[in-house]
């Protein structure tokens, strides 16, 4: 597709996804892992993709014709400055679901810094052969590389991260339906205790009432026994 129909079509698919957790209230999650977890499917991923896929494009570009403009040295630079910052707010966002699950910490941490450190390559390689306008990385190295970071950010997401952040969701909802079965027989024997405590408090009540007025007849007919 060309650049004027790919953008679009690619900003209109991430403005979905945060419609889609808008939509099923995942954005207002006050689960501090499920939220994370949100968070890092949602927008911090895919706002680390989407940018590398257009810097390996322009770096390849560049690579080829070996010269730099002035526009597009601002916009690789901002592109890079932004993954960067993106990709340390995601580690914090996995930092701290590890820290809040501890049981997610051997499912996460291996494929995150294996991502990680694939995309601090490629930022000092921009930085040093591009920006530096040395262009000593041949071009079909250079996509080779940013290739294979973007495939393993993706095979991270939907391997990785969604698996696991749909099974906290599913035990979420285990949980949730364990509680509510267990407030509802809570709540049933409470009302069998008060209906026990009704019944015996009503045939109490009867029982004295049939005494005083059992008591008030014998009082009325005070020669009744001797009859």
């Amino acid at each position: 597709f060309p650049v004027t129909i790919h953008t679009p079509m690619i900003n209109k698919a991430l403005e979905l996804m945060v419609d889609v957790a808008d939509e099923s209230q995942l954005t207002l999650d006050p689960e501090m892992n499920t939220y994370y977890f949100m968070d890092t499917v949602v927008t911090k991923m895919p706002a680390m993709l989407e940018p590398m896929g257009i810097t390996r494009a322009r770096g390849t570009g560049v690579l080829t014709k070996k010269e730099l403009s002035p526009q597009l040295r601002i916009d690789i630079a901002a592109t890079v400055a932004q993954m960067s910052q993106t990709l340390h707010a995601q580690n914090k966002n996995l930092e701290k679901v590890m820290l809040s699950t501890p049981s997610l910490k051997p499912a996460l941490e291996g494929p995150s810094k294996a991502f990680s450190d694939g995309a601090e390559k490629i930022f000092a390689l921009v930085r040093n052969d591009i920006l530096g306008e040395k262009f000593e990385t041949p071009p079909q190295e250079y996509f080779a590389l940013t290739t294979q970071v973007i495939d393993l950010g993706y095979k991270m997401m939907f391997e990785t991260l969604i698996p696991q952040f749909e099974q906290q969701l599913e035990l979420r909802k285990a949980n949730a339906r364990s509680l509510l079965i267990m407030e509802f027989v809570l709540a049933a024997l409470v009302i069998l205790i008060v209906s026990y405590l009704a019944a015996g408090t009503y045939y109490a009540v009867v029982g004295s009432v049939q005494v005083f007025e059992n008591g008030a007849r014998q009082m009325g007919d005070p020669y009744r026994d001797w009859e």
